[in-house]
């Protein structure tokens, strides 16, 4: 069965937080342009490779961190809530220890909007069916024995 540890399940609620404050700390971008940012920064790339807490982790720390590497432009106005915000990172986050996938390739296949979209029917489950539905329906399939860049298989037969 597998159990994340108390250091991850702090990342993922660290992560959680920072998606939350992404509302203070990035007033001029869309939730959705922040989710996209966050997913396919370095940032998020040096947390999926640190598997342990750090105080140095602080969610100002993450947003200078996050600032520069993107401008902070004007750009969209769409807001999440700051429940669906923090779903959203603590998932992402979660998804990223139990099937080992960056958060880049997670991005790739379930981007902010669809997380949105399902926020309403799988905020209730517990994190591990939570993934398990959002992969059912993105009709990508995990394949445990290939490397990151390959373990993720469209299937076409729906598209028919």
């Amino acid at each position: 069965m597998f159990r994340l540890t108390p250091s991850e399940l702090r990342m993922c609620e660290v992560q959680g937080e920072f998606f939350v404050k992404s509302l203070e700390f990035f007033p001029n971008l869309s939730s959705f342009v922040f989710i996209r940012r966050f997913m396919k920064s370095n940032l998020a790339r040096h947390l999926d490779q640190t598997d342990y807490f750090s105080d140095c982790f602080s969610l100002i720390t993450l947003a200078d961190r996050l600032s520069s590497e993107f401008d902070n432009d004007n750009y969209g106005k769409e807001k999440l809530s700051i429940d669906v915000l923090y779903w959203i990172g603590f998932v992402y986050r979660y998804w990223s220890y139990y099937k080992k996938m960056s958060s880049s390739t997670i991005f790739s296949i379930a981007n902010g909007n669809f997380m949105a979209d399902n926020y309403f029917e799988c905020h209730t489950y517990s994190n591990i069916n939570a993934v398990n539905v959002l992969i059912n329906k993105t009709n990508f399939k995990h394949n445990a024995s290939s490397d990151l860049q390959s373990q993720l298989v469209l299937t076409l037969s729906n598209k028919n």
